[in-house]
């Protein structure tokens, strides 16, 4: 059985000074450690953001909520942020501090994706929904588990790509949902097949608007199936 790795003295150090400090200070210091890290982040390699997480991972156990808030806004954006960091903030119950990461952050991988949202609230869905990129695994989760804001909101994002299953599934979700319905008619992916569906089910309104702005291979297949 392989020996634990050793633990970082300077975080025996910061243990130390933890159990003696005030909120006040331990939120300074976790805001100065972050000032460090953002300030040279692109200069580090892995090893060394490593250690910035060890002491991340220790500070965010002590600070209010409305210093992890903050936290997790200023890494969101960041490509090599603190990986155990960024995931305990994901993981987070309340929305305004996983929210940011759920958003914007690249450290989380689809299966990090696919669990948090298995797992969490609507509220942690619709932020993943709203990513700039997403792979067909976390979509068929969104479609699944998703309410009507999610389902809307991922049905709306350009860069999410879905299989023809989950697609399917959304066309049948946006049945008596005009929202839905013309979120789904202006993506680039639905197939003429699904756009037919689209209108079939559209209130008589609706299926005005769609026909005015189907492409020309969607009409052909219209045309065609009448």
């Amino acid at each position: 059985m392989r020996d634990p790795a050793p633990k970082n003295p300077i975080i025996d150090e910061i243990e130390s000074a933890l159990r003696t400090s005030s909120r006040e200070k331990q939120v300074a210091t976790l805001m100065r450690i972050t000032d460090l890290f953002l300030n040279n982040a692109s200069q580090f390699a892995e090893k060394e953001t490593k250690l910035f997480d060890d002491v991340m991972g220790h500070l965010i156990c002590h600070v209010e909520s409305r210093a992890l808030v903050e936290l997790s806004q200023r890494l969101a954006p960041v490509a090599n942020a603190p990986a155990e960091t960024i995931q305990l903030l994901a993981r987070n119950d309340a929305i305004e501090i996983s929210g940011p990461v759920l958003t914007y952050s690249k450290r989380l991988s689809d299966d990090d994706l696919i669990e948090i949202a298995k797992a969490k609230s609507q509220a942690h869905l619709a932020k993943i929904a709203s990513r700039s990129q997403l792979n067909e695994g976390v979509t068929e989760v969104l479609v699944d588990r998703g309410d009507a804001e999610v389902a809307n909101e991922v049905a709306s994002n350009a860069g999410a790509r879905f299989s023809k299953t989950s697609m399917s599934k959304l066309v049948m979700r946006a049945d008596g949902d005009d929202r839905l319905t013309e979120s789904i008619s202006r993506r680039a992916d639905i197939s003429p097949a699904l756009f037919r569906s689209l209108l079939i089910q559209a209130t008589e309104a609706l299926r005005a608007k769609l026909l005015a702005s189907a492409t020309l291979d969607q009409k052909d297949t219209i045309r065609s199936e009448e």
